[in-house]
């Protein structure tokens, strides 16, 4: 086995144990005006094949896998974190529709924009749009006919859904590099040549959700935290463990000796471990960005992510982990 393939069992996807992490308390917030309102928006949904995503499917196993865009509220500002997938994908650049969404099926639905604006919304609010994801335009392969890479179309929507003036639009570390030209200057791209004529553009440096694709930003809100792709599943942070012999999460999932969405498999591994490490903690819970088990649990928009502790919203997300776990160990009886 080269350096480059790995196994299933590589010893390299090893969970990372949770003391190999330093951990400072969270602080309360020093005043009332310090806390923001995180609402979720659900947006659409993906089919995908689960064995991208955790180790523990079978081959023709999938998955519907939501899109969600978050409103970050305070005083009569707002942001908007990610956009969802666009209402009509057919519209997409050619490499997109004739790549990605042939093999993940869109189950496209109303955006965050529609979903607002059926609220009655002052769209004027929003003072910048951010979008933490980037996948779906470098094209690299992991799976067969599968394309993953910088931007996640899933999460870019359709820009042009925007009030006019559009706010300024946030991206991760190399972003503008990755998207190129945009299309159809670049056949290849998946964004369209109009937006980035059309909309205001800025990077974030030194944001990254290290080992997961470059571009992806790290988000975290006291007391809740959004995964920001580090994770696919909760299988591979989840459950938490009560020692170093007793950990019964999972590694990333290898096909054909790659391990999958990851251009940095042992650093993905460990920025994996954050997640678990924040999890142990009894005020913090960690949402994924694509997490299923979170929908029909945690209030939408116009409820508050903040009551998450009160309404026990991190108990009934994970209320399924245990019965994996178990279910796996039956197979290997």
């Amino acid at each position: 086995m080269s350096n480059g393939e790995y196994k299933q069992d590589d010893p390299r996807l090893r969970p990372v144990p949770l003391d190999a992490y330093a951990w400072t308390p969270l602080p309360s917030p020093p005043t009332p005006d310090a806390i923001v309102k995180v609402s979720l928006i659900p947006t659409s949904k993906l089919v995908a094949p689960l064995r991208l995503f955790t180790p523990s499917a079978n081959d023709d196993e999938t998955e519907e896998a939501p899109s969600r865009s978050f409103l970050i509220e305070k005083g009569d500002e707002a942001i908007l974190f990610d956009m969802g997938l666009r209402a009509d994908p057919e519209h997409n650049p050619r490499k997109i529709v004739e790549g990605p969404l042939k093999q993940f099926k869109p189950l496209p639905g109303r955006g965050p924009i529609e979903r607002l604006q059926g609220h009655e919304y002052d769209l004027s609010r929003l003072k910048l749009v951010v979008l933490s994801h980037q996948h779906f335009d470098l094209m690299q392969p992991f799976w067969p006919h599968v394309y993953l890479s910088y931007q996640h179309h899933s999460l870019s929507g359709n820009l042009d859904t925007l009030p006019s003036p559009a706010p300024p639009i946030l991206l991760g570390p190399h972003s503008l590099e990755s998207i190129g030209s945009g299309y159809p200057a670049d056949p290849n791209a998946a964004w369209p040549q109009s937006w980035l004529d059309k909309y205001r553009f800025v990077e974030l440096p030194g944001a990254e959700a290290e080992g997961a694709w470059a571009g992806e930003i790290a988000r975290v809100r006291l007391g809740a935290s959004h995964g920001g792709d580090a994770s696919h599943s909760q299988d591979l942070y989840l459950p938490v463990p009560t020692s170093r012999e007793h950990d019964l999460r999972l590694p990333l999932p290898v096909i054909d000796g790659q391990p999958q969405l990851a251009v940095d498999p042992a650093l993905a591994t460990h920025t994996i471990g954050q997640l678990t490490r924040m999890s142990a903690e009894e005020n913090v819970m960690v949402l994924l960005a694509h997490e299923g088990e979170a929908g029909g649990v945690v209030d939408v928009y116009p409820g508050d992510l903040g009551q998450w502790k009160a309404k026990g919203w991190k108990e009934a997300k994970e209320r399924g982990v245990n019965d994996r776990v178990e279910a796996r160990r039956r197979g290997r009886a």
